[in-house]
């Protein structure tokens, strides 16, 4: 299997076929160029091609014999057609609508329609007919995720995600709802939509059921098999709410033990569109590890005091403690937090609930998207001649890349190559009041491999008070990225309180006295540079209600330490883009940073302001305005997957473990002249 990436040049009807590639048009370079390297096609170059087609994110993949195209819609576009070429105009597609807003219940994922078998679970029928195109422009509308409640009036419901659809005059409109929104504690239950929003909790009276699945948006009227219903609240404001529905499974009802819990979100499911079952280039992190998953519903959010388990975002039914958050969707808060847990854009799935204390709004739904993809040719292969395999490969500006976002192999098959590298190891898990360090990372060019099997090593995020893992290329040490340092805890008569740890990144220090920030460490590889990432900023104590826990330090700048103990926490030292190398546009990596830009990764936790509960002035992830790079805000902000972000300082006694303490796993990525 093989990625290709976006095409450039002449289109296929206006270039001359040439036996050397030399016409500029798309086909000849896609055959004799990529072919060439690759394998032979059955078809004769220039004589037979698929669809001519402009319009959103465009990437190529063989698996089983064909080679596709796939367009990828992360906004509203116009899908052009100017051919339908000589393997027809068929089309498969995948829609997603607007995940719902979460308040107290989670928001119900958007519906999920497709001409895929996909799987696993989800309504049946599940897959629908392809579509045949004709030469022509087809309307693309990406629904927008709905926004979660505000934090006054607590009652009020999250908003609908908003539809997704295809249209032109030649076929029926392809729509998927968005998904309802979570309900309030007093006016109404979960919304109706592709799946249906969680059940708020209500004071004095019974819980409100989820809304229903399978409706247009907001409304009661039938749509196609989309989704599930959302799961029923409980029946006082500090009970948990219902997570929201998912394309899976229906939301969970909120719990009243374990100690009043929130609901987790129905599971969301995975497609096949853009690759093959493992090696997709769109969607979140599912269940198993495995990607290429949508339109999970938010978790419900936990009242009580002590606070209960949050409703897991994506999770589908389970006992806890459960993993996740799932498919992109958002966890649920718990009372004494204060974040909202927004789910991912382009992922369809609903934004977590807020906790009891109405301290922050509801989570955001995540955007939804819509993809395509046509057949452009055919390859033998009984003729393929990869350089390497492993990961998930694409190909960009002459480059042949490969991302690791868990452990594999790294196969060498036509070496040595001389390869470009970045190594990011695992953030550090946040501390009661310091916030956790990045993972270091590694980078660099001209590093030759030989033919043979290399392990590849992605580093695990950090649990509570725990480094984050290694990422490693090789065996022993050939190239090595330590784990990002743990954030440091604070007062507790019952428990000695630890310093911000050392690390690829380090650790922001707690509020004791005394308590020291982390430090960096060396590679013990050898090879140059030795530093991976800054120290993390200092804590300050005035006296036992009155202090502060510094920020976790990022691979870009250290945390910041606290000058006013009691009012502010640290926030997370600043993140770094990746390399431009690794920047293909058709297969998005890291997230937001300063200014908006994308690409960032290694953004280091906030530190928790030390005195009451208030949810303000405490440090933000990956520097102030944040969160960014994936480092987590102080008060529960986990690091992000595969972006080595360090947790924010989770403000919980040590007792209290919770995933929302965990840091963002590593990522690995290896290119190499793909001529």
């Amino acid at each position: 299997m093989g990625y290709l990436g976006r095409r450039i040049g002449k289109s296929q009807d206006t270039g001359n076929p040439t036996a050397d590639g030399t016409g500029a048009g798309i086909l000849d370079l896609f055959t004799n160029g990529y072919f060439q390297r690759q394998g032979n096609v059955f078809n004769t170059p220039g004589a037979s091609s698929g669809i001519v087609a402009t319009g959103g994110q465009i990437a190529d993949y063989s698996y089983s014999g064909l080679v596709y195209r796939v367009h990828i819609f992360t906004a509203s576009d116009t899908f052009s057609v100017t051919n339908t070429g000589a393997f027809g105009g068929t089309v498969d597609y995948l829609v997603i609508g607007g995940g719902g807003g979460a308040s107290y219940g989670g928001g119900g994922g958007g519906g999920f329609r497709t001409s895929l078998p996909e799987g696993p679970g989800g309504p049946s029928p599940s897959a629908e007919s392809s579509i045949v195109i004709s030469p022509g422009s087809y309307t693309i509308s990406v629904g927008a995720g709905g926004a979660g409640s505000p934090v006054s009036p607590p009652a009020s419901v999250g908003s609908n995600g908003a539809p997704s659809f295809i249209t032109n005059p030649g076929i029926s409109s392809i729509t998927s709802s968005g998904g309802g929104g979570g309900g309030g504690h007093s006016p109404t239950t979960g919304q109706n939509g592709g799946s249906g929003g969680g059940g708020g909790a209500f004071i004095g009276g019974s819980g409100f059921s989820g809304g229903t699945a399978n409706r247009i948006t907001g409304t009661s009227t039938p749509a196609p098999n989309q989704g599930y219903a959302g799961g029923v609240g409980r029946n006082d404001e500090s009970s948990g709410a219902g997570g929201g529905g998912g394309a899976g499974s229906v939301g969970t009802n909120g719990y009243s033990s374990p100690t009043e819990s929130g609901g987790p979100g129905g599971a969301g499911k995975s497609t096949t569109i853009s690759g093959p079952p493992t090696s997709q280039i769109i969607g979140f992190v599912g269940p198993g590890a495995s990607n290429g998953w949508f339109a999970g519903g938010g978790g419900g959010g936990a009242g009580a005091t002590p606070p209960g388990n949050l409703g897991v975002g994506g999770a589908g039914p389970g006992t806890y403690p459960m993993n996740g958050p799932y498919a992109g969707a958002g966890d649920g808060s718990l009372t004494s937090q204060g974040v909202a847990n927004h789910a991912q854009p382009a992922s369809g799935s609903g934004g977590g609930g807020q906790g009891g204390s109405n301290t922050a709004p509801g989570g955001n739904g995540g955007s939804g998207i819509v993809a395509l993809r046509y057949i452009i040719a055919l390859l033998n292969q009984d003729n393929i001649a990869a350089k390497a395999s492993g990961g998930l490969i694409s190909s960009y500006d002459g480059k042949t890349i490969h991302v690791f976002n868990s452990t594999g192999t790294f196969e060498v098959t036509s070496g040595p190559l001389s390869v470009e590298y970045f190594v990011l190891a695992g953030g550090g898990g946040g501390g009661e009041f310091g916030g956790a360090g990045a993972g270091g990372k590694r980078g660099g060019s001209s590093f030759s491999i030989a033919n043979g099997s290399y392990t590849i090593t992605v580093g695990a995020g950090g649990a509570r008070d725990t480094n984050g893992g290694n990422s490693i290329v090789g065996t022993g040490t050939s190239i090595f990225a330590t784990g990002g340092g743990a954030g440091g805890d604070g007062y507790n008569p019952t428990v000695t309180p630890a310093p911000g740890q050392p690390g690829g990144s380090g650790g922001g220090g707690g509020y004791d006295p005394g308590q020291a920030p982390g430090s960096t460490v060396a590679s013990p590889d050898g090879i140059s540079p030795t530093t991976q990432g800054h120290n993390g900023g200092s804590g300050q104590y005035s006296d036992c209600c009155n202090a502060s826990g510094g920020g976790g330090g990022g691979i870009g700048g250290a945390g910041s330490g606290v000058s006013n103990a009691g009012l502010t926490g640290g926030h997370g030292g600043i993140g770094a883009q990746i390399p431009t190398t690794f920047r293909n546009p058709s297969v998005p990596l890291g997230v937001p940073g300063p200014g908006g830009g994308a690409w960032w990764v290694g953004g280091g936790g906030g530190g928790a302001r030390g005195s009451g509960t208030d949810a303000s002035n405490n440090g933000d992830g990956g520097g102030n305005g944040g969160p960014y790079a994936g480092g987590g805000n102080a008060r529960g902000g986990k690091g992000l997957a595969n972006t080595g972000g360090g947790a924010g300082a989770i403000a919980g006694p040590p007792s209290s473990a919770s995933t929302l303490s965990n840091g963002g796993s590593g990522i690995v990525l290896i290119a190499y002249p793909s001529t």
